[in-house]
């Protein structure tokens, strides 16, 4: 479990397997997002679990489920299934969301590695003020984590995620 600077706590649970791994986020308080019309949420985020295949150096997203959603294969749209609903169809109550289903494995050992890494100065500034340290730990928060998150990625996907819960 992690305390998140906003005082939410997530949990994290990943379970390795030979060439699988199954990864779930849940998040104590669900995470809204306001309509920027100022009309009830644009989502609400609780949980995510992700089935991945390992291939190589490579790591596949196989199948995702959001806020308990039924989990849906990537890149598979069920026969029938109506555009994204953009927030406003009570019947599809979803939006158009961005997902990465492919991800370089070298790259993300290389950012975990140095995300974990900026502990440290992050940890000397809190506790010192030293601006070094603080510098790095902003470059790490605003620059280095960031870029992991989009640059591993090797395929974006767009799909339909729900906004949560319908007004």
């Amino acid at each position: 479990m992690h305390t998140l600077d906003t005082g939410n706590t997530l949990l994290t649970v990943a379970i390795p397997a030979e060439k699988e791994a199954l990864i779930y986020y849940e998040l104590v308080k669900p995470l809204a997002e306001r309509n920027p019309e100022g009309k009830g949420y644009k989502s609400l985020y609780k949980s995510q679990a992700m089935l991945l295949a390992i291939e190589g150096k490579e790591v596949k997203l196989i199948s995702l489920s959001i806020n308990g959603s039924p989990p849906r294969k990537a890149g598979i749209v069920p026969l029938g299934v109506p555009p994204c609903g953009n927030c406003t169809d009570i019947y599809n109550w979803t939006y158009e969301s961005a997902n990465c289903t492919s991800w370089d494995g070298g790259c993300l050992i290389g950012c975990g590695l140095g995300c974990v890494a900026c502990v440290f100065p992050c940890g000397q500034c809190i506790t010192s003020g030293d601006p070094w340290a603080c510098g790095a730990c902003i470059w790490c928060a605003l620059v280095l984590c960031p870029y992991c998150i989009f640059g591993c990625c090797q395929h974006w996907e767009v799909t339909c995620a729900t906004c949560g819960t319908p007004p």
